[in-house]
């Protein structure tokens, strides 16, 4: 290589566009940098650059799936009516709220032991250890 760029101000834009494109398209760098007449590395490079992620993004997304989350948690325990906590299983009920609020933990970087809320759960419906699975009037009963 004679150590001259081929394009002294840096690649132009419709060529990183191009490159863009054709590694989401699945072509090897290879492939790519013989069809637009580029280097291997410069292709990889453009690659690492496409890689990076905008770390303000990433927590606005976290944030608004941590919403839904928190949403469809609040959602799950208002619609609990007696009569469908005497229907349900208290297994079924504390799975649906426990993974969802697993989920909204581990976005917000918090602990997912839940241990606390199983009981509180059993405490509210007066189930002292039950775990076989009874629907809650069954267990009550």
């Amino acid at each position: 290589m004679s150590g001259k760029r081929k394009y002294p101000e840096g690649l132009p834009d419709n060529k990183r566009d191009a490159v863009r494109a054709f590694l989401e398209s699945g072509k090897t760098y290879r492939e790519i940098a013989d069809i637009l007449g580029v280097s291997k590395s410069t292709v990889g490079n453009i690659a690492k650059e496409t890689k990076t992620v905008d770390a303000g993004l990433v927590d606005a997304i976290k944030k608004t799936e941590v919403d839904k989350l928190k949403s469809k948690c609040d959602m799950l325990l208002d619609g609990l009516t007696p009569d469908k906590v005497e229907k349900a299983r208290l297994t079924e009920i504390s799975i649906a709220y426990g993974t969802l609020f697993d989920k909204r933990q581990l976005l917000t970087g918090g602990a997912t032991q839940n241990v606390a809320i199983s009981a509180l759960i059993k405490a509210a419906h007066g189930l002292n250890g039950n775990t076989s699975g009874n629907t809650a009037k069954e267990a009550t009963s």
